[in-house]
């Protein structure tokens, strides 16, 4: 029974179907992005102005996938059992969506754009990507790094190969609904039709959340850099990462050659800095400014 009337159910509608088409997009470009950085390796990689029109661009198709929910939902009141109910659907213009042949057209075009295409985007992306990973050896007798690093890259690919198949699985019985419910009028007045959906709503959106347990468990410079944020948001704890990182830790930017300041950081100047920017390219840089706080005397660090 439907108690929150006309307007929240026309924002219900809109808000589910662009959660559900910005999540799948979003999924598929980080799915080009890691195409381009492993396949394509030598051109240059996506700006910040790049990524920003791109994110814009989801959900601003996003929304105008979900337009017709927000033009045609409405709110009927039927009787059932004796009692008068109110449900939250979509009226359009050639009727009710069991009889409606634009709610059909709609799905299918859902399906298609949601699903379908993404599918084939990522299994392209990964399937590339995998062919890189997976062809890639050394030329000759190979050290024990080397195995371990052609093992390491071909359980990338199992992981690009798990990805795909668990978001197949969560979004298919979603999709299949609606196509189902087309033929099959009947399942819309079954008792616990409205769990259903939406036991098939959460299972597709639990792709997103599924992905890092993924990544988590079979990439072992994942869970070690998610460690690292995880740990450094208490300063005190990032602190003494620096002074003695961890043996399972990413490379310290620090130096061993640096002056330790009264802040915590190393400190360098010279070439030293210069060769420790070149290592720490894509660290962060943090200006450590001296206890006189006079910014004549503050010294660039590089930290984790």
């Amino acid at each position: 029974d439907w108690v929150f009337g006309v307007r929240y159910c026309q924002l219900s509608n809109f808000i589910a179907n662009v959660t559900v088409a910005a999540s799948v997009f979003t999924l598929t470009g980080i799915s080009f992005d890691r195409y381009q950085a492993i396949v394509r390796p030598m051109r240059p990689r996506m700006s910040k102005t790049c990524s920003l029109i791109m994110i814009a661009l989801i959900w601003l198709s996003s929304m105008l996938l979900a337009i017709p929910c927000l033009l045609y939902s409405t709110t009927k009141v039927y009787r059932s059992k004796g009692t008068l109910k109110t449900a939250c659907l979509l009226l359009w213009p050639d009727g009710l969506p069991d009889v409606s042949y634009m709610d059909y057209i709609y799905q299918v075009l859902f399906l298609v754009v949601t699903y379908a295409v993404p599918m084939l985007g990522m299994t392209f992306f990964y399937s590339a990507m995998g062919r890189v990973l997976w062809g890639s050896g050394s030329i000759g007798e190979m050290t024990q790094r080397q195995v371990d690093s052609i093992r390491s890259k071909r359980k990338v690919v199992k992981m690009f190969i798990l990805v795909i198949v668990i978001f197949g699985i969560c979004w298919l019985p979603y999709h299949g609904y609606f196509i189902y419910t087309h033929f099959d009028p009947s399942i819309l007045y079954m008792k616990y039709v409205q769990h259903l959906y939406l036991a098939f709503y959460w299972l597709a959106m639990a792709n997103a959340m599924v992905n890092p347990i993924i990544y988590y468990w079979m990439n072992a410079k994942f869970r070690t850099y998610f460690r690292t944020a995880i740990l450094c948001r208490w300063r005190d704890v990032c602190r003494r990462r620096r002074k003695r990182p961890l043996p399972d830790s990413p490379p310290d930017c620090i130096s061993q050659s640096g002056s330790r300041s009264r802040s915590g950081f190393y400190s360098l100047t010279g070439r030293g800095a210069q060769r420790l920017k070149g290592k720490c390219s894509s660290r962060m840089a943090a200006l450590v400014v001296s206890e006189s706080l006079r910014p004549e005397i503050a010294e660039t660090a590089f930290a984790c």
